[in-house]
């Protein structure tokens, strides 16, 4: 969900950067989660699903993550939500925990500290020859 990179310079301070993977244009980071969306990664099956509800976490800081509703908003139950994110590699507890530090982090910051949204660059088209 995200990486940083920490490096000391000549005089032993720490220059940092952190880099995250969320796709802040989406229609769906206005208000309301994607629901449909998460349906579907839960409908294919656990692959997939712990990253796209951590990244839904992160970018609806404010929605009640509430595992019984959430679980009922996909179609499924607690037990069902819990045992598919198991399969992936994330806890609902652990990646609502994280998501919720990362935001304090990133809100308290620092007087030294600046963020900036960076954009992906445009893939490379093929051209016909």
């Amino acid at each position: 969900m995200f990486d940083s990179l920490i490096l000391p310079d000549a005089y032993g301070s720490a220059a940092g950067q952190l880099l995250i993977a969320v796709d802040f244009g989406h229609p769906g980071s206005a208000c309301e989660p994607d629901w449909s969306a998460l349906r579907s990664a839960c409908k294919r099956g656990s692959e997939g699903l712990g990253l796209a509800l951590a990244q839904t976490m992160f970018t609806h800081p404010w929605y009640e993550w509430q595992l019984r509703p959430v679980a009922s908003q996909l179609g499924t139950t607690s037990k069902g939500l819990q045992a598919a994110l198991f399969r992936d590699g994330y806890s609902y507890e652990s990646a609502l925990r994280r998501c919720r530090r990362l935001h304090g982090m990133l809100e308290r910051g620092h007087s030294g500290c600046f963020f900036t949204r960076v954009s992906e660059p445009a893939p490379i088209q093929a051209t016909a020859r």
